[in-house]
């Protein structure tokens, strides 16, 4: 019983003493991310937590999964997608910035996935007749930054994984285009310029 009880405190220990390794581990990389990132837009990208290249990653895909199965309100849910694609983008963004390119570039692609999702997401809730005008605008200033991080990678990656960042961008400029379908031609036309050049 005393030799069970301390190897689960061993494990705990190295446990959390591997958790705390890698948030540290982590946050060096996103301020690296930081400092390289030109900034042209006031959307801040947040901190990605556990990047996928982590052995722990799984434990919070799995998380995250649970939390996306509780999540019933739509506008709710599309909140938790806009989340999901921004920590997805700044987690491609710091692998590829330590050369881990193409496993960058999926995780890229994962974030414009979550980031259309959120937009059909705020669609139902509009169609339900839920408040969506700030999940709307966040969406607009998101789909912006995604496209000028993406557009900032793509440039300065190797060709490798050029067409990849290519077809992130055009999953940007869909997810762009079903907000300005959402929004309507009035909206449309004043949030126009979100589309990546």
């Amino acid at each position: 019983m005393k030799l069970a009880r301390n190897l689960s405190l061993v494990a705990c220990s190295i446990f959390i003493l591997l958790t705390v390794t890698v948030m540290v581990k982590a946050q060096t990389r996103a301020e690296m991310v930081k400092d390289n990132v030109k900034k042209t837009s006031d959307y801040v990208l947040p901190f990605p937590g556990i990047l996928p290249d982590n052995v722990l990653y799984n434990l919070k895909v799995v998380r995250d999964k649970v939390f996306e199965f509780l999540i019933i309100d739509p506008v709710k849910k599309a909140d938790f997608y806009l989340l999901q694609a921004d920590k997805r983008l700044a987690s491609g963004e710091a692998l590829i910035n330590n050369s881990k390119f193409l496993l960058g570039e999926q995780t890229i692609s994962k974030a414009e996935k979550y980031l259309i999702q959120a937009v059909d997401m705020a669609s139902v809730a509009k169609a339900r007749g839920k408040e969506v005008n700030d999940i709307m605008e966040r969406l607009k200033k998101a789909g912006q930054k995604h496209a000028e991080v993406i557009s900032a990678l793509q440039k300065s990656s190797p060709e490798s994984i050029s067409e990849g960042l290519l077809l992130s961008l055009s999953l940007n400029e869909k997810a762009i285009a079903g907000l300005n379908n959402l929004l309507g031609p009035k909206e449309a036309t004043s949030s126009s310029s979100l589309a990546p050049k």
